[in-house]
């Protein structure tokens, strides 16, 4: 099988092709795909291509004039995605003490704006409103749930009976880092949950007996 790992070309200076590979190979140990790998390594064979001076030895003004000179027309994310991947090489070799500092700047890296959330149309939440009639009453409730909480699939998965208040119409939600916060839901949904904890067999019969207990 071929050796993704290993650099397909040869490098004009011998130091920085043992080096690449050795960062290549530790990319493979880490447990890195194989196309991050390999996407790595085409990336720094074409940096490195053409250099004869040694990567230790390479200042930061060298290094981004060759940015400004072959990548200064790319998106700004193929960009920043470039610059991670020579980052992640010099802090490698920082790590590795091939280097007493990194020549890769953060003032470098361009700010990519975060998208803008996308949201259901009304008319796009009628319909799923309208398709789930047709399905089972513990599906009407979770998707009643999800669109009026706002609630993540995995959220709503580790909810317990518990943690719903149908009174008040709330819920206390673990989310991402087991953080925990509380959402609100409509009328229509906290009467399906009603009736849907009516028909359920293990219902239970006091508020002790609630925990642990899946939607």
């Amino acid at each position: 099988m071929e050796k993704y790992w290993e650099l397909t070309k040869s490098l004009p200076n011998k130091e920085n092709e043992k080096v690449v590979n050795e960062f290549l190979l530790h990319l493979k140990l880490a447990n890195r795909s194989q196309l991050t790998i390999v996407h790595y390594r085409r990336y720094l064979e074409r940096f490195f291509g053409d250099k004869e001076d040694s990567f230790s030895s390479l200042a930061s003004e060298q290094i981004l004039a060759w940015l400004q000179t072959h990548e200064s027309h790319l998106k700004a994310s193929t960009y920043r995605t470039n610059l991670d991947i020579l980052s992640s090489f010099y802090n490698f070799c920082l790590q590795e003490s091939l280097i007493d500092r990194s020549p890769i700047k953060r003032r470098w890296f361009p700010r990519i704006p975060k998208p803008v959330p996308k949201y259901i149309e009304k008319e796009d939440i009628a319909k799923v409103r309208q398709e789930s009639e047709r399905i089972s009453l513990r599906n009407q409730a979770l998707v009643e749930f999800m669109l009026t909480s706002g609630c993540r699939v995995g959220e709503v998965y580790k909810l317990n009976l518990e943690d719903v208040d149908l009174e008040n119409r709330t819920a206390r939600v673990r989310g991402k880092g087991k953080k925990i916060r509380h959402v609100h839901f409509t009328d229509k949904c906290a009467v399906l949950l009603e009736r849907y904890l009516e028909t359920r067999q293990d219902k239970p019969s006091c508020k002790c007996q609630l925990k642990h207990v899946h939607f």
